[in-house]
């Protein structure tokens, strides 16, 4: 495949990735944005029926990528969209896991700015944390950023090229 057809390949992948996204700040992400489509790149350049490739992109494999989370994660995400503030004992009932369990998925989910926390006082003393997940219109503006970046990145890498090997 030349260079055509990767951009075609990449104009295909993200039409279709924005469109399923709709549906359902760290630097780490960009490397595993690169170290994924590097694996994509791969698997679809070695087919000519490499549309057919594009058709079954998931968006879930994407977010996996860039943000380096599970499909456990990815709909632990899901159900926050779907719900109000929970709190983790709520979140640990409804999916029959281990409070710790679901905890580790949070901070997960967290760090990758993909869930919110807030602190919430109670009435006689004591406080508590509710989770919540940020809207999927946020996920995708912050994938498209990671994505642009990556790509100027590899552009000036494939510019320099010759150069690299002299």
């Amino acid at each position: 495949m030349g260079l055509e057809g990767i951009s075609i390949f990449f104009s295909s992948l993200l039409i279709n990735f924005f469109n399923n996204l709709a549906l359902i700040s760290s630097s780490s992400s960009m490397a595993n944005i690169g170290a994924c489509y590097i694996k994509i790149l791969h698997k679809i350049c070695t087919t000519d029926k490499y549309n057919a490739n594009i058709t079954n992109m998931d968006c879930k494999e994407v977010m996996s990528c860039v943000f380096n989370i599970n499909m456990k994660e990815i709909e632990l995400y899901k159900f926050l969209v779907e719900k109000e503030e929970m709190r983790v004992e709520e979140i640990a009932k409804a999916f029959k896991k281990d409070r710790s369990t679901i905890q580790r998925s949070l901070k997960k989910l967290m760090d990758c700015m993909l869930v919110e926390r807030k602190k919430k006082i109670m009435g006689k003393g004591g406080y508590y944390y509710t989770y919540k997940a940020v809207p999927p219109a946020n996920a995708k503006n912050f994938i498209k950023v990671c994505l642009e970046d990556w790509y100027k990145r590899m552009a000036n890498a494939i510019e320099n090229f010759e150069n690299d090997f002299k």
